[in-house]
């Protein structure tokens, strides 16, 4: 477990992961190219999305870690592990979602 200072500061620069719709229930791997794979594990969870909401697992789609309602952004303490696969999927059967980028630092 990190200390406090470590959650709170992150572990480095920004990873950046975009995300397009996948025009159906299922979740969606990050756009490629993306901006980096997480190499590193991490400490800060930055997600924003537009339109639909959305709701993003940390392990491939297995389980659903953070709930984003729509036309919201957040910035949360939670550890990302190197190498971790982050996907999400439509907040609402049948209505997607815009927008929607994840952070890790």
């Amino acid at each position: 477990m990190a200390d406090l200072e470590t959650v709170q500061a992150g572990s480095g620069r920004p990873i950046r992961l975009t995300f397009t719709d996948p025009a159906g229930v299922g979740y969606v791997a990050a756009d490629v190219p993306s901006t980096g794979l997480i190499t590193r594990t991490c400490y800060r969870l930055r997600a924003i999305v537009g339109d639909g909401g959305m709701i993003i697992s940390l392990d491939g789609g297995t389980t659903d870690h953070v709930t984003m309602p729509p036309n919201t952004s957040d910035e949360m303490g939670l550890q990302v592990s190197a190498l971790a696969d982050v996907r999400v999927r439509r907040y609402t059967a049948g209505t997607a979602f815009t927008a929607a980028v994840v952070e890790v630092r």
